[in-house]
């Protein structure tokens, strides 16, 4: 098999596996149900936990949100004290964002949650599948780490 073909028969594949996981594992219905905060927010919040401070541009453009829209997402975050505003120590027109305490710890609270949903998803699998899905899910973490 040449690597196009491989290209091809691995796009393919990963777009099905996609399309099952979210009808099978991660339906957006139970992912909305299990946050606290509108799913806007919450892409805003979990982008910070897990990429580090950044500027209100950098988050707009990460996310795909509009910088307009993101002044009230922001605002509403540091109301609930997930998230902080503050100046950028080399450029003063910047204005940069991170997650609080509050907001590490409401990430850290909906990891356990969707850890606990897919153990339910999943609970009914053989120990032999439960094993080989724990490798694969292993070594496609490994692959994909090395996409930039």
């Amino acid at each position: 098999m040449n690597t196009l073909e491989n290209l091809m028969g691995a796009t393919e594949e990963l777009y099905t596996l996609l399309l099952c996981l979210n009808r099978k594992v991660f339906s957006h219905d139970d992912i909305i149900k299990r946050l606290s905060i509108p799913p806007s927010h919450a892409k805003v919040i979990f982008h910070l936990h897990c990429g580090g401070e950044a500027s209100v541009s950098e988050i707009a453009k990460n996310l795909s949100i509009s910088k307009s829209n993101m002044t009230p997402i922001i605002d509403k975050l540091i109301q609930e004290n997930l998230v902080e505003r503050f100046t950028d120590p080399n450029d003063r027109r910047i204005i940069r964002v991170r997650v609080t305490e509050k907001g590490h710890e409401f990430c850290l609270k909906q990891r356990e949650k969707t850890k606990k949903h897919l153990e339910e998803k999943i609970s009914s699998l053989s120990p032999e599948e439960l094993e080989r899905i724990k490798d694969l899910a292993k070594e496609l973490n490994s692959i994909f780490s090395k996409i930039e």
